[in-house]
């Protein structure tokens, strides 16, 4: 289910198979498996780093996530931890992998962002989530950038009727495509805000400043809401005739540049010899994914993906109905 950073893989069985030969590797030449790792790890002062495929790591700490994973899974301990399974009859096994994931996939996105005056924020982008709650992180970066409760703030992503532009969601792309295309179009409905609220507040747009949700004249405590604006904009009355309608925006964008998540995991698990029996005893994983928008939705996906990686190692019955509708979700 990874890949080591010196190598990136995209494909599981890949994967497996790169991780399996560097362990076969280390045991038919007489090194750690270990310590052959740490000398093909890519060191942070090599980064930026081009691959043999032509791309370029922009930063990564490989070696210390490594080590954090062996610390938390107590690698030091496992010879121990062996001997007394030896004594109940018992085989106990211990793996590691480091992986370098991708934000990748299709790299057109497209955000629509919508404020209405009745204090209301709609957000339509191309992506869907299935399960990674887009609807709460989604939300809670325009509710930031925008000044707005979160309450406030509406994301729309299953609707084509809606959906003019969009790469769904696969390969990591979701949130940092979508945060990218939210991002720019937040600031464009600002920079729209500003025109609007300069001629409402009778100054210059430079005399504008926005935080909070409020445009603020500088140096004073005049401002306006950003509700007010959309108000203001709707009615038509207040501001010149280019600025008004809808406070809304669009950013539509094609992103080449990807980005590259990375960890390390550390598996140990047991077999009974007589039965066949496999018990999975530890796991660890550290994951170093950027800034966490949500810390709980990144902790409820990294048991999600580890659930899914170790039903697969342990072939995972799937059963469907005669529909094919999934049945062992």
């Amino acid at each position: 289910m990874c890949t080591t950073p010196y190598r990136s893989a995209g494909r599981p069985e890949v994967i497996y198979v790169i991780e399996r030969l560097i362990d076969k590797a280390a045991q038919e030449h007489g090194f750690d498996r270990v310590a052959l790792r740490r000398r093909n790890l890519i060191p942070p002062r090599a980064f930026p780093y081009k691959n043999p495929q032509g791309i370029t790591y922009d930063n990564g700490t490989y070696r210390a996530v490594m080590e954090r994973a062996m610390e938390l899974g107590d690698w030091r301990g496992f010879r121990r931890r062996r001997a007394e399974a030896r004594k109940r009859k018992r085989l106990r096994g211990i793996g590691l992998c480091c992986y370098l994931e991708t934000t990748g996939g299709y790299p057109r996105e497209r955000a629509d962002i919508t404020v209405h005056p009745h204090g209301r924020v709609d957000v339509v982008v191309g992506t869907l989530s299935s399960g990674q709650s887009h609807e709460t992180t989604f939300a809670q970066c325009v509710a930031q950038w925008l000044g707005v409760p979160f309450d406030d703030v509406y994301v729309f992503e299953n609707d084509t009727d809606v959906v003019k532009e969009g790469g769904g969601s696969h390969s990591a792309r979701s949130m940092r495509f979508a945060g990218i295309v939210m991002g720019k179009a937040s600031e464009a409905v600002i920079e729209k805000g500003k025109k609007i609220a300069a001629h409402l507040l009778e100054t210059a747009e430079d005399d504008i400043a926005f935080a909070a949700g409020h445009f603020t004249v500088k140096g004073t405590d005049r401002s306006v809401g950003i509700f007010e604006t959309a108000a203001a904009a709707a009615n038509g009355d207040s501001v010149p005739e280019d600025l008004r309608g809808p406070l809304e925006a669009t950013c539509d964008e094609t992103i080449l540049q990807l980005g590259f998540p990375y960890g390390a995991h550390v598996c140990e698990v047991e077999i009974d010899p007589q039965t066949g029996a496999l018990a999975l005893v530890r796991y660890t994983a550290v994951d170093d994914v950027g800034r966490a928008i949500n810390p709980l939705i990144v902790d409820g996906q990294t048991h999600g993906g580890a659930a899914q990686g170790i039903g697969q190692a342990l072939w995972e019955l799937c059963v469907y109905d005669a529909q094919g509708q999934f049945l062992s979700g």
